[in-house]
């Protein structure tokens, strides 16, 4: 391993041989995403939720609010329980309080399904 080309300007505290130290996880190294991760987590179990024993971007809250997170995206769709969308409400502001997002409304496609809101309240996936 060799230091990046431009780092000159930290001579003479360093030599070709010192070592520097990352201290914040940059976009595109391989740990970026798991440190992401690590801090939505501790983000989201603070508010409430529980990780999901069967997946590990699940998250549950005991008042119906359902959120799945897609890892490096820029929206993670949320569900929640019949009579609880004042709650999912306060984990959208919650989140975006903590993090620079915005709410884009109802998904409309998700990983390549389209997703369909029919009059009834039942939704079709295709």
């Amino acid at each position: 391993m060799q230091q990046p080309d431009g780092i000159d300007w930290l001579e003479p505290t360093t030599s070709e041989h010192s070592i520097l130290r990352l201290n914040k996880a940059l976009y595109g190294l391989r740990q970026a995403p798991h440190l992401w991760h690590e801090a939505v987590d501790g983000f989201l179990i603070s508010i409430g939720f529980v990780r999901s024993n069967v997946d590990q971007n699940l998250y549950i809250r005991s008042d119906g609010v359902l959120l799945l997170l897609y890892v490096d995206d820029s929206w993670s769709p949320m569900a929640y329980a019949d009579g609880s969308s004042e709650k999912a409400i306060d984990v959208k502001n919650a989140l975006m309080k903590q993090y620079q997002m915005s709410n884009l409304g109802s998904a409309k496609l998700f990983l390549g399904l389209d997703i369909t809101r029919l009059p009834d309240a039942s939704i079709v996936l295709s």
